[in-house]
């Protein structure tokens, strides 16, 4: 038997239904979410980890300078560029 969602009227829900349970069929699993946005990363989700911490590339994209070192847990660009190499 077939169950549609009573919420998105769809077989498989999208991750914006409340009803969304991690997994989707065009997406595959979640592997985590992103420690600044929240949204959920996908097994194909280009995406950022340190320590445990992922950061999704949308959120990579717009942090300042300053958000990004704070998350590879820097506090000068030239730490981080130590870290790097």
């Amino acid at each position: 038997m077939i169950i549609i969602c009573d919420i998105c009227r769809q077989y498989s829900c999208p991750p914006a239904c409340p009803s969304f349970d991690g997994n989707h069929s065009l997406l595959g699993s979640a592997v985590g979410e992103c420690a600044v946005c929240e949204a959920r990363v996908y097994n194909d989700d280009e995406h950022y980890t340190h320590d445990g911490k992922m950061l999704c590339v949308e959120c990579a994209e717009e942090l300042l300078s300053p958000e990004l070192l704070a998350f590879f847990g820097c506090d000068t660009i030239t730490e981080f560029f130590e870290m790097l190499y």
